[in-house]
């Protein structure tokens, strides 16, 4: 349940912020913040000190970035602001209460598991898109099917969702063979 709130405080301040809708945003975040903060009091001595750990930081750093949105003209990402600083931070701490959450499931375990395969080879996961499937892609003529995606949003986003996929095989194929790209 926590996990739950967790996500749709991630994808709402993605995407009010996004959309510029402030109020809206600092509104329904604090109604989550307090929501989950209930249900974390009320599991007590079952809820896990991690989560209740991960919750504190994770509102602390997010409303300090929403209370920051206004200076420096807004959250951007290039060139940082103070804001996108603590908003990303904070939304980090509670995507952490998620995936814990996951961790104690057979299924979240497996997500976690084929995550982690990624996470642990960084750099074969950044260079995989550019250097060897994008090129793949024009070699075997597959490009012009895959640019054909850009014709709509939800093609985009397949297109999106495709490439990532097929990145994140790959960089988890490497980690188990044990190819690993360090700096």
């Amino acid at each position: 349940m926590l996990g739950a709130f967790a996500i749709v405080l991630v994808i709402s301040n993605t995407f009010f912020l996004f959309n510029r809708h402030l109020f809206i945003n600092l509104i329904l975040t604090a109604a989550i913040l307090v929501l989950i903060f209930f249900l974390i009091k009320k599991a007590g001595k079952n809820s896990n000190l991690l989560t209740g750990n991960f919750f504190r930081a994770g509102a602390y750093l997010l409303l300090l970035g929403l209370f920051f949105e206004a200076w420096e003209g807004g959250i951007k990402k290039d060139h940082s602001t103070y804001s996108y600083y603590f908003v990303t931070s904070g939304l980090a701490f509670f995507m952490l209460m998620v995936f814990n959450g996951l961790a104690v499931t057979k299924a979240g375990a497996a997500i976690n598991s084929y995550l982690s395969l990624n996470g642990s080879n960084p750099m074969v996961a950044y260079i995989v898109g550019g250097l060897l499937l994008t090129p793949v892609l024009h070699v075997t003529g597959a490009i012009a099917i895959f640019e054909s995606m850009n014709s709509n949003a939800w093609l985009g986003f397949l297109k999106g969702v495709l490439f990532t996929g097929i990145v994140s095989l790959i960089t988890a194929l490497f980690t188990k063979r044990g190819w690993f790209w360090k700096t």
